[in-house]
Order: structure tokens, then C-alpha cells, then sequence
């Protein structure tokens, strides 16, 4: 087994969840290999090219891949990686395991991490592929996520709901939630827990939790020096600027807010995020239909994608411009490799 500050890290959890600061406070800390995207190999990635078994999966996804923002970013060289991805990988671990490896190598960097929230859907597979994995699951309240997921227009509602948006956001969230606290479920000293609003609140205390799981030292001071990301300007969108509190709790009315709690309620209950209205309050003693459904709908979405049924089509990343890589170099870490390798030195 790998000594425990080395070993990957995955930040999972729901989307909007605050999985992206995570990631980057931990690049910010230095030691991690610096790779601004998520990888998406578990989520996307593996589902829809034969999870990386067959040299033909492998050659067809790099002819996507390899054009892609998605490598753009890792700043590896095409020839030199394609060849060594077409001997080694015989598994989606193993494929993720040699590119991010070989960004660590070429950085100089002790570890690396990954950060694709819904990676937290695959623990199993994963820890499968990747023994020595450790993961930190951050959550939040799920009302805030419901609230962001809908403004996004992240999660497609059934035609009935197009005017409460809210409503399959608040589903996805217990859905997705469920699903990975399932997944984690037998990781023992593999896995982390962490509120946002805990890390938000108790900063360097949260760090310093972080720092005991991860054998490495999260410090305050050094990621306040050499921010990366959404470090230097995390986002707000969460709380109400006049007031500091919740969104959901001055932008969600009562009736809509009782309809999200009641689907949301067990999860709420369990993460210890107490409900507001009478329906949360009790909703966690019975599931309604409007949860079910969505979950049904939701699992077979996951089923057919997973089965690899879905198209052979990369999501899109988009592009980074020239004055946006001169104001933030660790966007294209091999035009500025010498600055990459002073952030990730301890």
C-alpha cells in the first residue's frame, strides 16, 4: 500500500455542493498534481467506451479525448501518452490512474486528485481499480443545492414540474445523495465527511481535519498566498448578500419549500440538517411519489448509461482564451510548467 501522502484523493458529492473549492483548496495547498477539469472517466468517460477494456475502446475514445479541452488542460504530450495508453490500461482506473500520473511526474508533484462530483456514484468500481483511493464525501444543505441546481437547469424536470424546477433538483439531490452515501458506506478510514458550511464557518479547524485524514498539511496560510481557482474568488451564490443567511430560506416560499422538504427529508434528517416545515419534519417517515418517481427515473438513466447505451459523445468544455491563461497560467500547466512545479512544492 501506498504511504498515505501519496495516495489519490477523490472529492465527491453532489453538484454545487462546493466540490470544485474543495478540489481547489487542495491544489492550493500544494503537493497535488494541478489539473483544472474534472475527468469524468467513471461518470462519462468509461460508461460510453467499453470502460477502457479493449485497445479499440481506447483508440476510439482518444480520437475524441485527445482534441478535447479535456487533455488540453493535463499538458501532456499526444504521441508520448497515446502509446503508453494503448500498452497499459486495461481498466477505467487504470487509464485514469496513468493520466493523472503522468501529470503528478511531470509537475513534480507527491499526488494527485480528482474532483468529478459524480464520481461519488462509482465508489466500489473505483476502490476496485484503485485500492489505495481515499475519498471526501463534502455535503450541503440540500435545499441551497435544490435552489442552484434549478438555476442551472442541471436536472430536466417531467413535464408536469417545468414551472417548479425546484422540484426534480430536490429529487437528484436525495437520489444522488442516497446513492453515495451507499457507496461509501463501507470505506472505514478511506473516507471523509465534510460539511461546506462547516468549512466555511470553521475554516482552518476544517482544514485541520482534512490535514489528519490526508497525512498532509492543509495550510491556511500558504493557500491564502497561492490561491488556485475558485480559491481566489470563491463563490457566494449560496447566501443572501443583505442578509447572510441561506438562499432557500428568503427565496423559496412555504408551499414550494414543504414540497421540497418532504422529498428531501431522510437525507436532511440523516446528514443532521433540520427541516423547516411541519412536511419535513415528517416527510422522513414516508416517501412521496414525486421522490420515487424521480429516483426510478433516475436509476435507469444511470443503468442505461452505465450499460454503455448512451452516445459516443464528449461533453463540452470550453475553450480557454489566451488572456484568460496569462491571468491564470494553471489552465495550460505545460506553457508554464516552471510556475506549476513552485505551486505544487511543499
Amino acid at each position: 500500500m501506498t504511504a498515505r501522502s501519496a495516495r489519490p484523493v477523490f472529492v465527491v458529492g453532489s453538484p454545487r455542493s462546493g466540490t470544485t473549492w474543495l478540489y481547489h483548496l487542495l491544489l492550493s495547498a500544494g503537493g497535488f498534481a494541478i489539473y483544472r477539469s474534472e475527468s469524468q472517466f467513471y461518470s462519462r468517460f468509461g460508461p460510453s467506451f467499453g470502460w477502457m477494456r479493449q485497445t479499440s475502446d481506447r483508440r476510439a475514445f482518444m480520437e475524441h479525448w485527445q482534441q478535447s479541452e479535456f487533455f488540453l488542460r493535463a499538458g501532456l504530450d499526444a504521441d508520448e501518452f497515446h502509446a503508453r495508453a494503448m500498452e497499459a490500461p486495461a481498466s477505467t482506473g487504470e487509464f485514469l490512474t496513468l493520466f493523472m500520473d503522468s501529470i503528478r511526474a511531470a509537475q513534480g508533484a507527491e499526488r494527485w486528485a480528482d474532483c468529478t462530483p459524480d464520481h461519488g456514484l462509482y465508489v466500489r468500481e473505483i476502490k476496485r481499480e484503485i485500492p489505495d483511493a481515499l475519498f471526501v464525501h463534502i455535503h450541503r444543505d440540500g435545499r441551497d443545492v435544490a435552489l442552484s441546481l434549478a438555476r442551472q437547469q442541471f436536472i430536466g424536470s417531467f413535464p408536469w414540474h417545468q414551472d417548479v424546477p425546484e422540484v426534480a433538483a430536490a429529487a437528484y439531490w436525495s437520489w444522488a445523495t442516497r446513492q453515495m452515501l451507499n457507496e461509501t458506506a463501507y470505506l472505514g478510514g478511506d473516507y471523509m465527511e465534510l460539511r461546506y458550511e462547516t468549512l466555511v464557518d470553521s475554516f482552518d479547524a476544517a482544514l485541520q481535519r482534512l490535514s489528519e485524514f490526508l497525512d498532509r498539511r492543509m495550510d491556511p496560510v500558504r493557500i491564502k498566498e497561492s490561491p488556485i481557482g475558485t480559491v481566489t474568488d470563491p463563490n457566494s451564490s449560496f447566501a443572501d448578500k443583505a442578509t447572510g443567511k441561506p438562499r432557500w430560506q428568503t427565496e423559496i416560499d412555504e408551499a414550494l419549500l414543504a414540497r421540497m422538504e418532504r422529498i428531501m427529508a431522510p437525507e436532511l434528517k440523516e446528514l443532521g440538517y433540520d427541516a423547516a416545515t411541519e412536511a419535513g419534519q415528517t416527510g422522513s417517515q414516508t416517501y412521496p411519489f414525486e421522490r420515487q418517481l424521480y429516483a426510478l427515473r433516475f436509476d435507469v438513466g444511470k443503468r442505461i448509461k452505465d450499460a454503455g447505451l448512451s452516445a459516443r459523445q464528449l461533453p463540452s468544455l470550453s475553450a480557454m482564451s489566451d488572456d484568460k491563461v496569462k491571468e491564470d497560467p494553471t489552465l495550460r500547466p505545460a506553457d508554464n510548467i516552471d510556475h506549476i512545479r513552485k505551486l505544487v512544492r511543499r
